[in-house]
């Protein structure tokens, strides 16, 4: 996968639009386009960074796909020492999570743009 089609794939994840990345970029809604139809083959450092920020996502992650797109979340080893019921309550707070970042990171996006506006 390309950069242009994780740019394109992270967007939809997380149900922001074209336009609403545009203005949190500071690009028009045709250039975020180009990019996610790779009509523009190279991106600038400054407009990845801030592609990158918008998405909730590293600049890592947009170039290569190498890393999880999302946030890091504690891994099963980090549990030790708790209750079996503690345990199970610590992972569904992390599913959780898991289930409530598209929609967290894409009211933050909302906000984001409200603030520049």
């Amino acid at each position: 996968m390309s950069w242009n089609q994780r740019i394109k794939q992270r967007r939809e994840e997380l149900c922001i639009k074209r336009y609403e990345l545009a203005k949190n970029v500071g690009v028009s809604p045709a250039t975020v386009s180009d990019w996610e139809n790779a009509k523009i083959k190279k991106i600038t450092t400054d407009n990845l960074v801030r592609v990158a920020k918008a998405l909730g996502t590293t600049i890592n992650y947009l170039q290569t796909g190498e890393d999880e797109p999302r946030f890091d979340l504690p891994t099963d080893d980090s549990f030790d020492g708790l209750t079996d019921d503690q345990k199970v309550e610590a992972q569904e707070l992390i599913e959780n999570f898991r289930t409530d970042n598209a929609r967290a990171l894409r009211i933050a996006a909302e906000l984001n743009a409200r603030k520049k506006a």
